[in-house]
């Protein structure tokens, strides 16, 4: 088995689909490295924001981020909230242009990209709905 690297978009630490995902991505860490992989995981929130949620939940791999989306933008994983969406998220106390330092309103989709040691992304998992996240056993059949 080669090196892997696993990269793994998140919207923010105020989703709770995302906190679980990277809780269940933590508790898999032993299974990753098994298979020599490494785990980063990357937001559009400014690095106060998940340094916070690296302390939190206790998460010992990476957590980036990827400053107004550019890097995801390139990679076409990205959605922009819709205006009348925008005021329910900020009844919720979530102020994106607060978490993320930017007026845009854009997010990732949550995705799963599998980059082997030459640079070829092996695999992606992505899925518009952001309450589907990848099943454990499905990532790490990939590694």
């Amino acid at each position: 088995t080669e090196e892997k690297l696993i990269i793994a978009f998140f919207r923010g630490s105020w989703c709770p689909y995302c906190n679980l995902e990277l809780q269940a991505l933590e508790k898999a860490l032993p299974l990753f490295y098994a298979k020599k992989s490494r785990l980063i995981a990357i937001s559009p929130q400014k690095p106060v924001y998940n340094d916070n949620l690296q302390q939190t939940h206790r998460l010992s791999f990476p957590l980036l981020t990827d400053s107004e989306n550019k890097l995801a933008q390139q990679l076409g994983i990205t959605f922009r909230l819709q205006d009348f969406v925008r005021p329910h998220y900020q009844q919720l106390g979530i102020k994106l242009e607060d978490f993320n330092a930017d007026t845009s309103g854009m997010l990732p989709i949550p995705a799963i990209f599998v980059i082997d040691r030459n640079a070829l992304i092996r695999y992606i998992y992505l899925d518009p709905d952001y309450r589907n996240r990848i099943e454990i056993a499905t990532l790490t059949a990939q590694l």
